[in-house]
């Protein structure tokens, strides 16, 4: 399957039922925003026309504690939460970064500087009702993490998240406290995570899959390794696993024989990168981002004044009608670099996220539609190709 230019194509194949019209919010979707730092109010407004109802965001601590032991939101803060629970939006939101007020603005690391950003935690879940889950920082694996801290990520990172899971969980146990929020999928890193104990103290474990120069294929992978870890220190019950990030970038190829990446690239491997995940198990997967920040083209819309969707805003949105209320039910025995992942509705009736690697012809039987990346009804008469 390829449009002609040697990009591979993706179909989303309708077995035996009737798709629906209107796709509705689905909790497995979600995107990544950046109101806390400075982005339009309109943006909310454009978010609300799609069925995305779950957005990832920050209240940053230095922001919310400007002195020591005194609390205070920005009212840029209060606006963009309020709009967000207007528009029926849920926030993720990331408990970051450090405060200057505390171990040098350097990721918490000394006793007093951990009770106090456990401390900013409970104010950020009590002053906004609306939040119902938040992650304990961002790639504490990586360049956010700075300072002493850094001499024992996994240990000091444990410190930080047993204080604020507890804290939070005092005054707030209906919020979901997510853990992790790892840049990759650093199974060693991890190791030591659960090996210390980490799977007391997060309701849902949290990486960023990013694949920058690289398709999709293998994201799966990364997460079916990091189930296994997790059953090997938590047993059966195993807890939700979220993408919080995850996303390319529109750019050209950097050197000869490197991967260039159009809107329709992206487009395809939004789609590719989200079947392939959910059928890992994902829970919830976060696209970095809805909308391009100056110089990152990583958005579901350009960074211009009307906003212009790309491609994989319509991909997004058709995946989300196609899969509404069906859930990963295995990969069709096919040749390895045939893609066909079947998801089940509830009336047992069947969805297929179709791609191949390679250019070829496929005869369907049984299909009752076909549906592109960008939600059209395609159907199914003759060979796919």
């Amino acid at each position: 399957m390829t449009d002609g230019h040697g990009a591979v194509r993706t179909w989303l194949v309708c077995v035996a039922f009737a798709i629906p019209a209107v796709a509705s919010a689905d909790d497995r979707f979600g995107v990544m925003t950046h109101f806390a730092q400075g982005w339009k109010l309109g943006l909310i407004t454009a978010i609300a026309r799609t069925p995305i109802r779950n957005v990832r965001d920050e209240l940053y601590w230095k922001e919310v504690e400007r002195k020591p032991g005194h609390f205070s939101f920005p009212p840029d803060y209060n606006r963009y939460m309020a709009a967000l629970e207007r528009a029926g939006i849920s926030p993720l939101i990331v408990l970051s970064f450090g405060n200057p007020h505390y171990d040098g603005g350097k990721t918490p690391v000394s006793d007093a500087a951990i009770a106090a950003f456990a401390r900013y935690a409970t104010q950020v879940v009590e002053r906004y009702r609306q939040i119902h889950a938040v992650e304990v920082w961002n790639e504490y694996n990586g360049s956010f993490c700075t300072g002493p801290a850094t001499r024992d990520r996994p240990g000091n990172y444990l410190r930080l998240l047993r204080a604020t899971f507890e804290a939070v969980k005092r005054v707030r146990p209906d919020v979901l406290v997510v853990g992790g929020a790892t840049s990759g999928v650093p199974l060693p890193y991890w190791d030591e995570l659960l090996a210390g104990g980490g799977l007391a103290w997060m309701d849902a474990l949290s990486v960023h899959p990013y694949r920058y120069d690289s398709p999709p294929e293998g994201m799966q992978r990364d997460i079916e390794r990091l189930r296994a870890l997790e059953r090997k220190y938590g047993g059966a019950a195993v807890k939700p696993i979220w993408a919080t990030e995850f996303g390319w970038a529109v750019r050209p190829a950097r050197a000869p024989g490197d991967l260039t990446i159009d809107e329709r690239t992206q487009a395809e491997f939004l789609v590719r990168g989200y079947a392939l995940l959910l059928s890992a198990g994902v829970s919830r997967a976060y696209w970095y981002l809805f909308a391009d920040d100056p110089n990152l083209a990583m958005g579901l819309e350009h960074h211009d004044a009307t906003g212009t969707p790309r491609l994989a805003k319509a991909a997004m949105q058709a995946l989300m009608q196609e899969l509404q209320g069906a859930t990963f039910a295995g990969r069709d025995a096919t040749r390895r670099d045939l893609y066909s992942l079947r998801f089940r509705r509830s009336d047992h009736m069947d969805v297929r996220v179709m791609w191949s690697l390679v250019p070829r012809t496929l005869e369907l039987s049984g299909a009752r539609a076909i549906t592109d990346l960008e939600g059209r009804r395609i159907e199914p008469a003759g060979p796919l190709a």
